[in-house]
């Protein structure tokens, strides 16, 4: 035992034998256990005595001393497991440092500690900044921690996540846009869990701007699985274009132009067309059948003002959109025509409710659910059917 290492020694020796001392006393006594098992080296007998010490001190009615314990002592590897177990399950003053930091936890004893119910929210929070946090305890914690916990886990780039932890922390019910946000920014997310990821977005349950974001930072960061790739990125477009075209207040001269220059790369589709229409305005997709008919523009605003089956289902026709989405847009136009014809408009989602009810009931296959998952739902079946016209719905 080195000179520092005895002079430790000295200073907390008399708390084996004094469970009377002063606050004072047992405070600089956890101090000098902290410095003596930071020593490279101890001998049995000094580490048995150390042991000895730590445990009355962690058992002492103040808390105050075991939380000086508890801090002193919180990354000791040779620390007994009884006493770094005991300091675990204390107050969270005390039971933080080593929850964080003690190698002598095991995931066992962290995952009994979660799943009993033991481990209050700090308790949790402690738990998930362990550094190389492992699989066995991030998924307890993303199942069923508590919502600043399982936000720590997200955030901690050490900690170790399984496929099964990210589906368990997708089911949760208070599931949200921070969570989502902090999933999309980790590293090494696989296939399965990045199109997960997606297909949530594409629910459009969260907010919109916060939906956008994690699908950017989604295809920055990760590659897109093969399959959603086409359906990911045309939503990303088209709900950034929709954006633009409604919130912009552009003259028909210049929607004219933007839907010839998207007619021009093939991106003036149906899909698109029925999700501007749905954001309430008519204006884009008067200007894109324009483009897309020999009509003039004040025939195809007599005809969506007018809004008439026949007519718009020939104008449709004429554009030469593909037939499977017919019913579906034509259906969307007279909706919001007729919302725009009402002196006040009513629950700013209920046409696009209406118009997801409609294409609900004449499509087979298509579930009511959101609209990005409707329009998604068409896409796919359009496809299926796109090399045999004849077996699309023709009623429209």
């Amino acid at each position: 035992m080195g000179k520092d290492d005895k002079s430790a020694a000295t200073n907390a020796a008399p708390l084996g034998a004094d469970a009377t001392a002063s606050l004072d006393d047992k405070l600089a006594a956890a101090t000098a256990l902290g410095e003596l098992t930071e020593g490279a080296e101890l001998a049995e007998e000094d580490r048995r005595q150390a042991h000895d010490i730590l445990a009355i001190l962690s058992s002492d009615a103040e808390q105050q001393v075991r939380a000086s314990v508890a801090r002193t002592i919180a990354d000791y590897p040779f620390l007994p497991p009884s006493v770094a177990e005991q300091l675990a399950a204390d107050v969270s003053a005390v039971a933080g440092p080593i929850l964080e930091k003690s190698p002598v936890l095991t995931d066992a004893f962290l995952v009994d500690l979660i799943e009993s119910g033991a481990a209050d929210e700090q308790a949790q929070i402690s738990i998930a900044t362990r550094h190389d946090l492992a699989e066995a305890v991030s998924g307890p914690l993303l199942k069923t921690g508590k919502r600043r916990a399982v936000e720590t886990v997200l955030s901690n780039t050490s900690a170790k996540i399984s496929d099964e932890g990210y589906g368990d922390l997708f089911a949760r019910d208070d599931l949200d846009g921070r969570m989502l946000t902090l999933v999309s920014a980790r590293q090494g997310l696989s296939a399965p869990v990045v199109a997960q990821c997606h297909k949530i977005i594409l629910t459009d349950r969260f907010d919109r701007a916060i939906g956008m974001t994690v699908r950017q930072t989604l295809i920055e960061a990760h590659a897109l699985p093969p399959q959603m790739a086409d359906a990911i990125v045309n939503a990303a477009m088209e709900d950034a274009l929709s954006r633009s075209a409604s919130n912009a207040d552009a003259s028909a001269e210049e929607l004219i132009s933007l839907a010839a220059t998207l007619n021009s790369h093939n991106d003036l589709t149906p899909s698109l067309l029925l999700r501007m229409t749905c954001g309430g305005s008519l204006d884009f997709p008067m200007a894109a059948f324009h483009v897309l008919t020999d009509r003039t523009y004040h025939e195809v605003l007599r005809a969506f003002h007018g809004a008439g089956t026949e007519v718009l289902g020939e104008l449709y026709r004429e554009s030469g959109l593909p037939p499977y989405f017919r019913f579906a847009l034509v259906a969307a136009i007279k909706r919001i025509a007729e919302e725009q014809q009402k002196p006040t408009h009513g629950t700013p989602d209920k046409p696009v409710q209406d118009i997801i009810r409609e294409i609900v009931g004449f499509y087979r296959g298509i579930a009511p659910t959101s609209l990005d998952q409707v329009i998604a739902r068409l896409c796919h079946e359009a496809a299926r059917w796109s090399e045999d016209d004849s077996a699309a719905p023709s009623s429209a």
